[in-house]
Order: structure tokens, then C-alpha cells, then sequence
């Protein structure tokens, strides 16, 4: 018995993904005994030994000169805290001195470093 023409266009339809999806299997692995999984799991561990942290990140975004104010900056804590808790009332506005002092110290340096840089 014949077939009808929408049974023959449902065949042919079928054979056409069939042979699609054939020609897009990549098939066994070319390479025996290699362990893909193991293979994964080496990538996430490199992978993570060559991420940085966020911090050193955002640090590595900034020029050199302003790494150098941030640096001066808090290295200008431990004084201004050493002086705010030895002086009283007025003399305590000298605690502003180190701040300044460091800032602009780790300006220029961070300056010079820059220029050596280029």
C-alpha cells in the first residue's frame, strides 16, 4: 500500500533531523582514557589561584600618585590616634597634621613611582 504524501513528508522530515543531529554529534573522544572530569576540576583550581581579591582590584584601578595618598593615609592613622588620645581640647586639632603630612607625602611618591614606571 502507498503511502500518502503528508506520511512521506513526516518520513522525509524525520530522516532530514536525523541526519542534522548526526552531523552535529562530535562522537566518541578522540583521546582514550583521558579523564574530563579531573581535567575540570585542574581549570577551577588554576582558575582561583589567578583571581585577585576585590580589594587588590579596585586598588589596581586607581593611578599611581592617588595608591600613594591611600597608602599615606593609613599609615597617618596610628599617629593621629596617638595624638588625639595624649593631647586635650584645643591641641587635639593637631591630629589633622598627619593626615595632611602622609597624604601629601604618598602623593609625591606615588608620584616619582609612576614616573619611574614610565
Amino acid at each position: 500500500m502507498p503511502l500518502s504524501a503528508d506520511e512521506q513528508e513526516r518520513q522525509r522530515a524525520s530522516r532530514l533531523l536525523k541526519k542534522q543531529i548526526n552531523s552535529r554529534d562530535p562522537g566518541p573522544s578522540k583521546i582514550r582514557g583521558y579523564d574530563w572530569g579531573k581535567a575540570a576540576e585542574r581549570g577551577k583550581v588554576i582558575k582561583k589561584k589567578n583571581q585577585k581579591s576585590l580589594l587588590v582590584e579596585l586598588f589596581d584601578v586607581f593611578p599611581a600618585r592617588w595608591k600613594g595618598v591611600m597608602i599615606g593615609l593609613l599609615l597617618a592613622i596610628i599617629p593621629t590616634v596617638v595624638i588625639t588620645m595624649m593631647t586635650q581640647d584645643i591641641w587635639r586639632v593637631m591630629a589633622l597634621l598627619p593626615p595632611l603630612v602622609f597624604g601629601i607625602g604618598g602623593f609625591v611618591v606615588g608620584s616619582m613611582m609612576r614616573e619611574k614606571m614610565d
